[in-house]
């Protein structure tokens, strides 16, 4: 399952740190933790000795990519020692209403993770409580969303928006729930819907974004956009301006590629949603 979440053409410093599932028995990421032996000034004295090897290294290599296993060293000690990293992964803080209201399965947890996380200074989440196929109906889709989908889905992420809202973080977080694609208007022999790019819709608010809104619109079956097609590139155009980046700027990748950070259509420049923000 981790192997959806890499950072791609941004380089492994950028690879996401991902966690087992918090909603169960004896949940803990063992990385964290120092081993009962080893002190924090001990790690410190790892560190330095480590560092003079490299010193003596670099003079015999050139070319390697130093400054890139420097920064990796330094967030790996930081998170390490610092207790407030460990905090902010220890639900049991939380009060068991909370929790409840989550619920206290992989969704639900999940988002109370999200939410800590963000509270702590994260900058990005998933919150991936799912199961990597959960939504990829093509047998018994009514089963499916009935019993399984829908009902975690909408208790967690009513639950999420009011906590954000009650601690004050909701204007400054962009909580965004979607798919990569929809699903076909019609129903297969086994009562599933199959993969749909056509047309498909997602839900976002927070950071900035006016809310109580309906941006485009549909035929009656949610086959084909009829009015206000909006491609990817206008969704991340629109975050980026919600938060004050630049939607037009380009990175280059660690080969010398240019991307577009809001890349769209054809290699269009996707454009904010003027609607939401």
């Amino acid at each position: 399952y981790e192997d959806y979440f890499r950072s791609g053409f941004l380089g492994p410093e950028y690879d996401p740190m991902c966690i087992p599932d918090p909603s169960k028995p004896g949940f803990q990421i063992n990385d964290l933790s120092l081993p009962k032996s080893v002190s924090a000034a001990a790690v410190e004295n790892r560190k330095s000795f480590l560092q003079m090897i490299d010193r003596r290294y670099r003079t015999m290599v050139e070319g390697a990519e130093h400054a890139q296993m420097d920064g990796f060293q330094t967030q790996a000690t930081k998170m390490l020692l610092n207790p407030a990293v460990r905090e902010a992964f220890d639900l049991s803080k939380e009060p068991d209403k909370l929790r409840d209201r989550y619920g206290r399965d992989a969704v639900g947890q999940s988002a109370l993770m999200a939410r800590r996380l963000v509270e702590a200074g994260t900058r990005f989440v998933t919150a991936a409580g799912f199961h990597s196929n959960s939504w990829d109906t093509h047998a018994k889709n009514d089963e499916g969303h009935r019993d399984r989908l829908c009902p975690p889905l909408d208790r967690t992420l009513s639950t999420l928006l009011d906590d954000l809202k009650d601690r004050g973080l909701y204007d400054s977080t962009i909580v965004l729930a979607m798919g990569e694609f929809g699903r076909t208007p019609f129903v297969n022999n086994d009562r599933g819907r199959d993969h749909w790019p056509n047309c498909w819709s997602l839900a976002i608010g927070g950071g900035g974004i006016a809310g109580g809104r309906v941006v485009g619109a549909s035929d009656a079956d949610g086959a084909q956009v009829t009015s206000r097609a909006t491609s990817m590139g206008d969704l991340f155009a629109t975050i980026y301006k919600a938060f004050g980046i630049d939607w037009t700027k380009e990175y280059d990748t660690p080969i010398g590629r240019p991307i577009k950070i809001a890349n769209s259509l054809e290699d269009q420049t996707g454009q904010p949603l003027n609607e939401l923000v």
